[in-house]
């Protein structure tokens, strides 16, 4: 129907089949909230998402992924802290956790990705959180330089020490640098 153009037959369509007397399986209730995204409506596609990720029927793959989208859409909206409460409860449908962590140790130590191969779905799902987790880490670097060049014997002699300082945090939706350096001859 939405290829046809008939919008309006589809909405009635999808908010039928989404009814509170209708169960969807996750798979579908995921794919009916992304048919309510394609037709603009991102609260009833959230709702959806909501609804059926605290589903008792919620754990397993489709879960997972119904979770990953949710999270997709908080980020969206500026729901960060929200979204990697999502995530968590998505490692832990994923059997990376075997309980909701407790605290942020336990969530970090789950994304770190161990020496052995894992499904891709896994990694996607670790490198998602990472990436939101670390979203608002401040990354301060610095190095040191010593060089020495001897050049001719009584005419030049040349030692520096270079120091650099870097700093990268994030501003207004960007990224803020902050870059300072010292060289002594």
């Amino acid at each position: 129907l939405l290829k046809r153009g008939n919008e309006k037959d589809a909405r009635a369509l999808v908010d039928s089949v989404t009814s509170d007397r209708t169960k969807l399986s996750i798979a579908n209730a995921r794919d009916v909230a992304m048919l309510y995204r394609t037709m603009g409506d991102d609260a009833k596609a959230q709702a959806l998402l909501e609804r059926y990720a605290h589903d008792k029927r919620a754990a397993g793959a489709d879960s997972v992924q119904l979770k990953r989208d949710w999270a997709a859409m908080l980020i969206e909206q500026g729901q960060e802290a929200k979204a990697l409460d999502v995530y968590r409860r998505a490692f832990v449908d994923a059997k990376i956790l075997k309980q909701y962590p407790s605290d942020d140790e336990v969530f970090t130590q789950a994304m770190l990705t161990p020496d052995e191969p894992e499904p891709w779905d896994r990694r996607a799902l670790k490198q998602e959180a990472e990436s939101l987790y670390q979203r608002d880490n401040v990354w301060l670097t610095t190095a040191v330089n010593y060089s020495r060049d001897s050049g001719t014997p009584g005419y030049s002699d040349l030692t520096s020490t270079t120091s650099m300082v870097e700093m990268n945090a994030r501003l207004f939706g960007g990224v803020l640098t902050l870059r300072g350096d010292h060289v002594v001859y």
